[in-house]
Formats: structure tokens, C-alpha cells, sequence
């Protein structure tokens, strides 16, 4: 067999070697752009955050005035003014559960840190799970600066009940048909997530469009059992008996009643979680002097005495471990609502 050799000619050689060195050139050309634009983004943070805040930030509240996120953004907002330099304006937009403020952070307004959110990290993350047509994504549009307080649940009954412990409430679900009331998606989540870990059976859901009318039907015995703020639990104490509360330690308002973690389950959460965030993309040297200014804010006495009035326990944590458990919350809530065959409305 005769292999044949095909020769190439000089002028089509060059142009060969003029064509490899044009494309290497173009891919060094373009190498040296990337990392241009690379370095100029990590020399640009800094740069950004030197400046920041230069004019006001407004402080965006889910919800109306008188509530716990309300209390909370209007006694941490002049302390971290007075650090930052800038005034912080407290804005109130609620409605539709806490939906349109939160999705005014998360899509509308620029991550640039100037618009900042006070809420609870419960709260925002059942969404999801409650919410139909959400036009934005808790778990990838916004995310939180860190958690700067914990507020205590207790699990509430008329005092008119026959119900005396978590043990009566246990054995009534399985001995016939029970209900709780909730009026927010969060609380609801986490009394599904109770049902299921104390082995509850026949319950029923009932929604109520506001705190003050669950109030009133925990107290005179429409609904057999319910969450609600420790803070706000108070208000109804002399109406109503807790069966259980949140809590590493048993509550000073509450005494009597035990924590999920002396009934024998430890895992069950201490409280639900309240955040400051952002809207994601905002730099990462602007979420570092915000962090910054809420941990100072919480070490002054004032803050510190404001905040027990609230019942709420100081927290304040790391950027990084705060968005960890935010994603980690939203995903369990998803999975929570799924379990329980929780469809958005």
C-alpha cells in the first residue's frame, strides 16, 4: 500500500501560523480583560463601602406600626444612625401578610444598601409555603445581614379548657377531632411541625386574618390551642393557660410552664428568629458596616432595657452562619408544609 504525503505550500504554512498566533493573541487579550474586570470589582468594593451611607437608608417594616418588627426598627434605627452617620427612616408597608414590603426589598429596591429590612427569619421563609404567585424567590432574593433577637413562643389554651398539660393536649387530638388557630403562615408551620413531633393526630386548621381576634379565640375557647408571642401572651394570661413555651429556660412570665425541651424534645425550636436583611448582590463591605452597626447598637443599655420590655433575647452572629440557617429554615418550612399537605392560597 503506497501512503501518499500531501505537502502544504509556504504562503498556506504561513497564513496557518499567522491564524494560531491571531487566536492566541485574542484569548490572552481577552484573558487580561477578565481579569481586569475581576480586579476592578474586588478594588471596587472597597471602594463603594468608603462612601456608604452618604444619604439616608430607609428601614422597611413588613408590617404596621405598633407591631414586634415595628418596636424593633424603631429602637435599633436611631442607635445605628448615630453610628453610620446617616439617618434611618422608618418606613411601614405592610399587607398581604408581610408579602408586600418584603417583596419591595427583594425585587424593587437597588442592592445597594440604602433599603433594609427588619423582620423575622421564620416569617419571610414560609412564603413559599403559604403564598400563591410569589413574584419573588425568599430563599435567593433576599438574605439577612445577621439575627440580632430571638422571641418566645407559648402554646396557649382558654383557661376555661380541660386541657392542664402538652400530655392532655396529646391524648385529646388522638381521642377525637381538635383545632388550633393561627393568623400567621410562620406560626402555622411551626404548629404542624409540632403536631408531627409530638405524634398529634385529628387537628384542624383555623385562620384568622389578625393577632387580636386568635387572641380573643384562644381565650374564650373557639380554638382548642395556639401560638403566640410571649409579649402578647401576657396581654390574655389571666383568660388563658400555657401548656409549653419555647426557650433554652423556662420563661420568667411563665414559670410554670415547661419547655419543648424538658417535655423531651430538645430539637424543637427555641424560639422564632428575627433578622435584619438585604437584598442579595448588595456588597459585601455595605452588609459588613450594617453588621457592624446593629452588634453596637445591641450592646447599649438602652437597647439592651427596650428589648427585654419587648421579651425579646438579644442574638448576633455572623453574616455567614445567619445566612446558613436562613436557607436551612426555608427549605425545612417548604418540607413542613409539603408533610402536611399545606397548599399556597
Amino acid at each position: 500500500m503506497v501512503h501518499r504525503v500531501h505537502s502544504i505550500h509556504p504562503r498556506h504554512a504561513r497564513e496557518a501560523d499567522q491564524s494560531v498566533w491571531s487566536e492566541r493573541r485574542s484569548l490572552l487579550k481577552a484573558g487580561r480583560s477578565w481579569l481586569g474586570a475581576m480586579a476592578l470589582a474586588v478594588a471596587c468594593g472597597p471602594v463603594l463601602a468608603q462612601g456608604y451611607p452618604n444619604k439616608p437608608i430607609r428601614v422597611i417594616v413588613p408590617n404596621t406600626p405598633g407591631t414586634v418588627y415595628d418596636h424593633e426598627a424603631r429602637v435599633l434605627a436611631p442607635e445605628m444612625s448615630k453610628i453610620l452617620g446617616q439617618p434611618l427612616v422608618v418606613e411601614n408597608r405592610g399587607g398581604a401578610g408581610g408579602v408586600i414590603g418584603t417583596e419591595y426589598v427583594a425585587k424593587q429596591a437597588p442592592a445597594d444598601g440604602y433599603t433594609i429590612l427588619p423582620a423575622g427569619v421564620e416569617y419571610v421563609g414560609s412564603f413559599p409555603t403559604l403564598q400563591k404567585d410569589l413574584r419573588f424567590d425568599p430563599g435567593k432574593d433576599i438574605l439577612p445581614v445577621l439575627n440580632y433577637a430571638e422571641l418566645r413562643l407559648v402554646l396557649l389554651t382558654s383557661s376555661k379548657s380541660p386541657l392542664k398539660t402538652m400530655a392532655d393536649l396529646v391524648n385529646a387530638s388522638k381521642a377525637g377531632s381538635l383545632n388550633y388557630g393561627s393568623s400567621a403562615a410562620s406560626f402555622r408551620i411551626l404548629t404542624e411541625m409540632l403536631i408531627r413531633e409530638f405524634g398529634m393526630k385529628d387537628v384542624v386548621f383555623v385562620r384568622y386574618p389578625s393577632g387580636a381576634p386568635l387572641m380573643q379565640g384562644l381565650a374564650v375557647g373557639d380554638v382548642h390551642f395556639g401560638f403566640l408571642g410571649e409579649a402578647t401572651s401576657m396581654a390574655i394570661a389571666d383568660r388563658t393557660r400555657a401548656l409549653a413555651t419555647m426557650g433554652k429556660q423556662r420563661s420568667a412570665v411563665f414559670p410554670d410552664a415547661p419547655t419543648f425541651g424538658e417535655l423531651g424534645h430538645p430539637n424543637f425550636p427555641t424560639g422564632v428568629t428575627d433578622a435584619l436583611f438585604v437584598r442579595t448582590g448588595t456588597d459585601r463591605a455595605i452588609i459588613a458596616k450594617l453588621h457592624d452597626a446593629v452588634m453596637k447598637s445591641l450592646e447599649l443599655p438602652a437597647v439592651k432595657e427596650r428589648f427585654a420590655k419587648l421579651n425579646l433575647i438579644i442574638l448576633g452572629d455572623a453574616h455567614e452562619v445567619a445566612v446558613k440557617s436562613y436557607v436551612e429554615k426555608v427549605r425545612l418550612f417548604t418540607k413542613i408544609a409539603e408533610e402536611a399537605g399545606v397548599k399556597p392560597e
